[in-house]
C-alpha cells in the first residue's frame, strides 16, 4: 500500500506543474519569439516586400508593354490595311492607264496600218495604171510604124510628119521617161516628175544602178514614191523664182549644166547609182519649212503625215540596209544603201 502511494506521488511529481517553471518557460518563448520577430522575420518580411514590389513593378511594366505591344500590333495592322488598299489603288489604276495606253496604241496601228495600205493600194494602182498605158503604147507602136510606113512608100511624107507629130503631142501628154532598165522605176519616177512639173518644181534625175532587178517593184514603188512625195510637199511651200543655173548648184548634181534654166528655189534631184554592190539613192529638195528631227528622222505633229517616213525605214530595213536624213544649206537629204 505504502509502495503504491509511492509511486503514485513519483508520477504526480513527472506530470505536473511546476508554477515557476512553466512561467520561466512562457518568457523563455515570449523571449525567442520577440528575438525571432526583430531580428528574423523582419528581415524576411522587407524581403518579401521588397520582391512583392518588385514582382509588382515587373507586372506593371509587363502589362505597359503588352498594352504598347497591343497598340503597335492594331498601328501596323492598320498601316498594312492601307498599304494594302494603296497597292491595290495603284494597281487599279496602273491596269486602268495600261488598257488605256494599249487601246491607243491599237487603234494608232491600225489607223497607221490603214493608211499605209491605202497608200500601197494607190500606188499599186498607179502602177498598173502606168503598166497598162505602157502596154498599150507598144500594141499600138506597131500600128503607128506600119502607117508611117505606108505614107513613106507613098511618098507622103507631109501626113507622116502630120502623123508622127500627132504621135509626139500625145506621148508627151503622158509620157513614160526611160530613165533606167526597170519599168516599175521607170513608171513611178515618171508619174512623180510629171507631178512635180503641176506645181513648178525643177528636177534633175540621174539612175545608173544596174541592180535594180534585185528588188521587188512594190518596195522600190514604196520607196521612191513616198520620197519624192515628201520632197514635192516641202517644194510646193517655197515661193518660185526663175533663173539660170550657176556653178554652185552643179554640187548638187553631176549633170546640172544639162538641165539650162531652172526654178532655183523649187528643186528635187534624184540619184540612183551602184556602190560596192548596194543601191544607193540620194534625193534632195529645197524647203520652207524646217524640218524638224527626232533621233536624226523627221517627224510632223499634223494628225496622218509621217507614215511615209516610217514606210521608208520599214522598206530599207527589210533589206538591212543604211538610211540618214539631214538639211545643209538650205537642201533637205534623204540619203540610203541597201
Amino acid at each position: 500500500m505504502i509502495a503504491r502511494r509511492k509511486e503514485t506521488m513519483q508520477v504526480q511529481e513527472l506530470v505536473g506543474i511546476v508554477p515557476w517553471t512553466f512561467i520561466a518557460q512562457i518568457c523563455n518563448l515570449f523571449i525567442q519569439m520577440y528575438l525571432i520577430k526583430r531580428f528574423l522575420f523582419k528581415p524576411i518580411n522587407e524581403m518579401l516586400e521588397k520582391r512583392r514590389a518588385a514582382a509588382d513593378a515587373e507586372i506593371t511594366d509587363a502589362e505597359a508593354a503588352k498594352k504598347e505591344t497591343h497598340a503597335i500590333k492594331e498601328e501596323y495592322e492598320q498601316n498594312m490595311q492601307e498599304a494594302k488598299a494603296k497597292a491595290n489603288e495603284i494597281l487599279e489604276s496602273a491596269r486602268k492607264t495600261a488598257t488605256l495606253q494599249s487601246e491607243k496604241i491599237v487603234k494608232e496601228a491600225s489607223e497607221q496600218a490603214a493608211a499605209l495600205k491605202n497608200k500601197a493600194e494607190k500606188e499599186i494602182a498607179q502602177l498598173s495604171d502606168y503598166q497598162k498605158q505602157a502596154a498599150i503604147y507598144r500594141h499600138d507602136l506597131r500600128h503607128h510604124m506600119n502607117f508611117i510606113q505606108s505614107c513613106l512608100n507613098d511618098n507622103s511624107y507631109a501626113q507622116a510628119q502630120d502623123y508622127i507629130r500627132e504621135i509626139c503631142t500625145s506621148l508627151n501628154n503622158s509620157q513614160i521617161t526611160r530613165y533606167c532598165a526597170n519599168e516599175a522605176v521607170n513608171l513611178i519616177l515618171s508619174s512623180y516628175i510629171a507631178k512635180a512639173d503641176k506645181y513648178n518644181i525643177t528636177t534633175q534625175v540621174s539612175v545608173t544602178a544596174a541592180n535594180l532587178a534585185d528588188y521587188k517593184p512594190t518596195d522600190l514603188c514604196s520607196l521612191f514614191a513616198n520620197a519624192l512625195e515628201n520632197a514635192i510637199n516641202a517644194c510646193k511651200l517655197v515661193q518660185t523664182a526663175r533663173t539660170s543655173i550657176n556653178n554652185s548648184y552643179s554640187s548638187i548634181s553631176d549633170t546640172a549644166s544639162d538641165y539650162g534654166e531652172v526654178n532655183s528655189n523649187r528643186i528635187i534631184t534624184v540619184k540612183v547609182c551602184d556602190k560596192n554592190n548596194k543601191l544607193c539613192i540620194n534625193i534632195t529638195n529645197t524647203y520652207a519649212v524646217e524640218p524638224i528631227f527626232v533621233n536624226n528622222t523627221p517627224v510632223s505633229d499634223k494628225a496622218g503625215h509621217g507614215i511615209g517616213i516610217r514606210s521608208i525605214i520599214s522598206v530599207i530595213e527589210k533589206y538591212n540596209g543604211v538610211y540618214d536624213f539631214f538639211t545643209e544649206d538650205g537642201l533637205f537629204y534623204f540619203q540610203a544603201c541597201i
